[in-house]
């Protein structure tokens, strides 16, 4: 889960670098792996995983 989450920070940080370059498509690359972030967080909640 570690991975994970330090992987998505990575692509996060790239692109908003990107964004902040004037690349409008860094923009969609923070959107896109911040839900990554998100899923993540909620797979860690208590029973977030369990049918």
């Amino acid at each position: 889960m570690f991975f994970l989450i330090v992987v998505s920070l990575v692509f996060v940080a790239i692109s908003w670098w990107v964004a902040r370059l004037g690349n409008a498509v860094g923009y969609l690359g923070v959107a896109f792996f911040g839900l990554g972030l998100v899923v993540v967080v909620i797979k860690l909640l208590p029973q977030s995983s369990s049918a």
